[in-house]
């Protein structure tokens, strides 16, 4: 392999990352080197991109152990020997382990304490994915605002017409009635002020005009009747 210090190197679980996602990787990362620890049950298939790189010897970036031995996690120990001898061949090297296993982690975490080191544990290849872009929804042009309505002028408020003054009922003629009135004796005139008002206003039925209240008027001006509490005096006895 060509192994340089500063570079990455990934240790692949391969029962957890298949050989096409490894094949993408080596694509798209040209410097970044990997390990694969492969057994008898093991599904790795050297193809494409990694068969390409291990045809180049010693400049080969992928680097297969293979064992034919079947036990219990024996590829798994030899990942994490190999991981232990890049460790003390390039110490620079930024070493990953690629599983989804939780064990690797555990491991990780004992070498970092005991080697001071800063192994990392991801769970898949950092492996970019283009995604045709979609083309960008063309906005839409933005609506022209209205123009604001002119508010109209409010309408000056007419001024209120001034109430016309009630006409006075007109001035009865008193004297008609009292050229009518005083001819009965006192004892058949009206003597209260209800009275006196329906008796004048008998005598209007007759066709004379006369208003109950300014033939009372009259009658108390010409010091004809004084009416006191509602009571009438007869003052031509």
């Amino acid at each position: 392999m060509n192994l340089m210090s500063g570079k990455k190197s990934y240790f692949i679980d391969v029962e957890n990352v298949g050989s096409k996602d490894i094949e993408k990787f080596l694509t798209q990362d040209k410097t970044s080197d990997v390990v694969v620890v492969t057994g008898p049950q093991s599904n790795f298939k050297a193809s494409g991109a990694i068969l390409e790189e291990l045809s180049k010897g010693k400049n080969s970036r992928v680097d297969v152990i293979h064992t034919d031995i079947s036990r219990d996690q024996l590829a798994d120990k030899l990942l994490l020997i190999k991981v232990g001898e890049y460790r003390g061949r390039f110490p620079n090297r930024s070493l990953i382990i690629v599983s989804k296993d939780k064990g690797f982690k555990h491991a990780a975490d004992v070498m970092n304490k005991h080697w001071g080191t800063d192994i990392k544990t991801i769970i898949e290849l950092p492996i970019s994915v283009n995604k045709q872009q979609q083309p960008k929804k063309k906005e839409q042009p933005k609506k022209k605002e209205q123009p604001k309505k002119k508010e109209q002028p409010k309408k000056k408020e007419q001024p209120k017409k001034k109430e016309q003054p009630k006409a006075k009922p007109p001035r009865g003629e008193w004297k008609k009635y009292w050229e009518i009135i005083s001819k009965r004796p006192i004892r058949s005139r009206p003597k209260t002020h209800d009275a006196l008002v329906n008796s004048i206003k008998n005598i209007s039925k007759t066709g004379i005009e006369a208003d109950p209240d300014a033939v009372i008027h009259g009658l108390k001006s010409d010091q004809k009747i004084t009416i006191k509490s509602g009571i009438v005096t007869w003052l031509d006895s």
